[in-house]
């Protein structure tokens, strides 16, 4: 007989969001005892024996560059403000589409969580596949890219400097590129999992960091190779010789012996890179949370973690020469709701008392903004922003489910924009259910997972503020109708931010009111770069993942959706006649080839695009695979925390082939033949952006099996296979 194609759409959506692991609260304001620096071997710094080279601090293409975006957040004091500019209030409908580039790699949370550089005219981006792209600003041309093709969590992202291109991958490296040609020069192994960072050059050092979670051996391209959270893993921060890729130092963001307890307990991810002082050389740093959140079965309520749990939820300076402590702040002791102070640090000159004084601010997703002297660390000033609710709470009853705002995505999650004695903060305001063991949660990982997985994106909100940075005092706040992870980016007279559902917002600095919007044809999970008439959007949520140049005066289309042969260039999007100025698939053959630096796996894995092997149980087809018109073809799309439809039918005893894809997020097409079942018989992990995964099944024996996908199963997203 001949083949059968069932185009079934399943759906179940958002539980994404940067892999910042942890989130915000807070509403009466604290201050916490600034900690003094301590012995070197009680600051867990291990230095390196071999010195430095002696190269310019700032990296000639930085300090080249200050008109355009050299670095992630536009300066060493991570203001995001580009003052140089055409782009204002007054032309700002005249921007248009002026190309668009094509994102190849994904990750769990979409193919976009980073910022792109702009340096002498020339791209710098970075995907969610950890591949790495030059191309040119004019034109969107590929100048050279490498493909790297591990997926990281992010947010991630490159830097620039002494002729290099320095970029994570995604399981536990750092790389260092030739800047004309992307070939590459060095790998250095990490002590952490890295893809969740985007480093700085200064000081002949590649300053970066890394999150709390263990590499898992032997996983296949296609696969997270990381695990959140796991016992025993601590952030880190490291000064790496820009030359070598020789680990200088590396700070262990965790202090002592995991608080007691190293097989469960683990934190202090680092997620973003730091502020620079260039004239004193301290580096300032922000920390997550401490796990398991807010506990496990065994350890309700943080119990495996007595005391503050140092150095988590905490603003680090640090000599960016030594890797010395130099002073510490905690604002969130004993957090149990994954609240990160992990925003990149601002610095800022404010007037106080009459006097100038040298502050860094920081913030993060306890939903607070809190200024410290830049010298010995004293709280200036201390702000709520947003909603919370319970956030104070220091322990949950043990069978009662409590709302905490800000969630676990929420507060100010992305970086913040400063531009004239104001500071512009985007933040999040969406809850998260909890129970005192993360609903049985039996590690750190699973705590954070049901957290994520309980929190619904969809009844979210976000909200842009204005605030004085002489006083704290909150100037205007203007609300944004979803959810937002979009940042604060400053352009003249325009403060820019986006929501995850692809609007980006233009908003006036001086009342709040927004001037302009655009809507991008995918979520938006990123930060733009910006430089003269052009302003860089990465759009990459969704099934047509894109970085956007938006530029005065253009007129060109944003491609639509692929034609069904998959093949070629996209069509254009209904509606829209004008043509992009590149070819999305066009490519520019590098001066030198590149050669990918992708490994195999060692276990043989499959690619997202092949067919995987087979059920554990039942009769699984790999290895023996049946005749073409034998085989039953279903596709099923997974988005929205449903499937769709809900019933999907098969007949006992004939191969079926899922063909499973995601248009937003991270999901899972798990079956087990009933709710309580252990073994898994079918579980595709399934991420944004990419090619279908596919497994062939035949089930045997008649009945219902159950459908569900893992991260999102507590909001309902369940289904049934029916075979008769």
């Amino acid at each position: 007989m001949q083949a059968r194609v069932l185009r079934l759409i399943v759906v179940c959506t958002l539980a994404f969001v940067l892999g910042v692991g942890g989130v915000a609260y807070g509403d009466q304001a604290r201050t916490a005892e600034v900690v003094p620096a301590v012995a070197m071997a009680q600051q867990q710094v291990t230095p390196s024996p071999t010195p430095t080279d002696e190269v310019p601090d700032i990296p000639p293409e930085v300090a080249g560059a200050e008109d355009q975006w050299p670095v992630a957040n536009k300066d060493y004091a991570n203001t995001r403000a580009a003052m140089g500019s055409q782009i204002n209030a007054a032309n700002v409908q005249d921007l248009g589409v002026a190309w668009v580039f094509e994102i190849p790699g994904a990750g769990p949370y979409g193919s976009a969580a980073s910022n792109p550089l702009i340096i002498s005219d020339t791209v710098f981006f970075q995907d969610l596949g950890s591949n790495v792209f030059a191309l040119d600003l004019e034109s969107g041309e590929v100048i050279w890219e490498q493909m790297i093709d591990q997926l990281a969590v992010g947010p991630n992202g490159p830097a620039v400097g002494w002729g290099k291109v320095f970029a994570h991958g995604g399981v536990n490296t750092l790389h260092a590129l030739d800047m004309a040609t992307g070939e590459e020069l060095w790998a250095a192994e990490l002590t952490g999992p890295s893809g969740a960072h985007q480093p700085y050059a200064y000081g002949g050092h590649v300053h970066t960091g890394t999150a709390a979670g263990a590499v898992i051996e032997g996983v296949g391209a296609d696969q997270v190779a990381i695990r959140g959270y796991a016992g025993g893993a601590s952030g880190y921060i490291y000064g790496i010789d820009q030359e070598t890729g020789e680990v200088v130092w590396q700070f262990k963001t965790v202090r002592g012996t995991f608080w007691g307890n190293p097989e469960i307990n683990s934190g202090a991810g680092v997620w973003f890179p730091p502020a620079i002082d260039t004239e004193t050389g301290l580096t300032f740093w922000g920390t997550g949370n401490p796990a398991p959140f807010p506990g496990i079965v065994d350890f309700p309520n943080g119990t495996s973690r007595p005391g503050p749990n140092l150095y988590t939820n905490s603003i680090l300076a640090i000599d960016h020469e030594t890797g010395e402590l130099v002073w510490d702040q905690q604002v969130k002791p004993h957090d149990l709701f994954d609240h990160d102070f992990q925003a990149p640090r601002v610095l800022a000159t404010a007037e106080i008392g009459g006097e100038a004084r040298e502050i860094v601010i920081g913030a993060g997703k306890l939903g607070r903004v809190i200024a410290f002297d830049r010298e010995t660390g004293e709280v200036v000033w201390n702000v709520s922003v947003g909603e919370h609710k319970n956030d104070e709470l220091e322990r949950l009853p043990l069978d009662t489910v409590i709302e905490v705002l800000p969630g676990v995505y929420g507060g100010v999650e992305t970086p913040m924009a400063l531009a004239d004695g104001i500071l512009y903060v985007n933040v999040l305001n969406l809850p998260t259910p909890y129970t005192a063991t993360a609903f049985d949660a039996e590690d750190g990982t699973q705590a954070v997972q049901n957290a994520e997985g309980m929190t619904d994106l969809s009844t979210g909100t976000a909200e842009m503020a204005a605030i004085d940075v002489d006083t704290g005092a909150i100037l205007w706040t203007t609300p944004l109708e979803s959810v937002s992870f979009g940042g604060a980016t400053v352009v003249n007279d325009l403060v820019f931010t986006s929501t995850f559902d692809g609007t980006v917002y233009a908003i006036s600095r001086e009342d709040g009111a927004i001037v302009w919007t655009y809507e991008a044809p995918a979520g938006i999970n990123g930060w733009p770069a910006v430089a003269g008439d052009t302003i860089l959007i990465p759009a990459g949520v969704g099934d047509n993942p894109l970085l956007i140049a938006l530029r005065l005066g253009a007129t060109g289309a944003v491609p639509g959706e692929l034609p069904e042969t998959g093949e070629g260039t996209r069509t254009p999007m209904p509606g829209v006649t004008a043509t992009p100025q590149v070819t999305p698939t066009q490519r520019v053959t590098p001066t030198m080839e590149v050669t990918p630096t992708t490994q195999p796996s060692p276990t043989g894995t499959p690619m997202a695009e092949e067919t995987p092997e087979a059920a554990l149980t039942g009769t699984p087809t790999a290895g023996e695979t049946p005749e073409e018109g034998d085989v039953v073809e279903i596709e099923v799309v997974a988005r929205a925390y449903e499937f769709e439809p809900s019933t999907i039918e098969v007949e006992a005893g004939t191969p079926v082939r899922f063909v499973v894809t995601s248009p937003d997020i991270y999901h899972t097409f798990t079956v087990k033949e009933s709710e309580e079942a252990e073994e898994r018989l079918i579980d595709l992990q399934v991420f944004p952006g990419r090619p279908p995964v596919m497994e062939t099944y035949t089930f045997e024996e008649p009945g219902e099996y159950y459908l569900y996908c893992v991260p999102h199963v507590a909001l309902g997203m369940t289904g049934t296979i029916v075979v008769r």
